[in-house]
């Protein structure tokens, strides 16, 4: 194997890589760890300019193909190899820290996702709620609405309470649970700041939890009967 990096696989990779390639390697590898306890060498030259793999050209090249190791040629069948594939970003795709997605696409998670979520912004206002797997009823009515008017009156201070805390950032969530007839009901809130520290709102999410409460032991394979 140590040969195998040496010889092959460390000199594809000097050829191949950019120094842009590196630095967002570089950028994330505190995140993913180093294996054995290893510790990162000394800081290198690198760039604030980031390549990532949907943003590379197509193909390798004809010369860069000329520059790779003669045994990775061998196994490659002396045929230049084409790029990888990656989906490639739209002008109306919405670009996110991890990733993008277009309008289409945002919707239709939201409309499946395996919670029931409520957006409140910094002005107690109702701005968004899935509509799918929801627990408790909304309509589109709520939109615009302040938060205290969406509950009944006996859980209007506990919900006040709970976002005063977020805003002077003595909490940052919140959790309940309840047993509605057969359905055992699990709701969070959690506080949403942004890179300032600036708080931005509140983030509801419920679930019934009775599947989840009944798992024991594991299943690591996929058992469709």
């Amino acid at each position: 194997m140590v040969f195998r990096e040496e010889n092959i696989l460390f000199s594809t990779l000097k050829e191949l890589l950019k120094k842009q390639e590196w630095s967002a390697i570089k950028s994330q590898e505190n995140e993913i760890g180093f294996y054995g306890g290893v510790e990162p060498g000394e800081e290198w030259e690198k760039t604030d300019e980031y390549i990532y793999p949907n943003q590379l050209e197509k193909g390798v090249g004809e010369e860069k193909f000329k520059k790779l190791p003669e045994d990775l040629k061998d196994i490659l069948g002396q045929e230049v190899p084409q790029k990888i594939e990656f989906g490639e970003k739209s002008e109306k795709d919405i670009e996110f820290d991890t990733g993008y997605l277009n309008e289409k696409e945002l919707n239709l998670i939201f409309k499946n996702l395996p919670v029931d979520l409520t957006f409140i912004d910094k002005n107690d206002r109702v701005r968004f709620f899935s509509d799918k797997n929801r627990i408790f009823l909304r309509s589109r009515l709520i939109i615009g609405r302040p938060v205290k008017y969406c509950h009944p009156p006996s859980s209007v201070e506990v919900v006040e309470k709970i976002l005063k805390e977020f805003k002077e950032g003595d909490r940052d969530e919140a959790d309940f649970w309840i047993q509605m007839s057969e359905d055992f009901v699990y709701i969070s809130y959690h506080a949403i700041f942004d890179d300032d520290d600036e708080y931005v709102g509140a983030l509801e999410v419920t679930q019934e939890i009775s599947k989840l409460r009944d798992l024991e032991g594991q299943q690591t394979l996929l058992d469709w009967k």
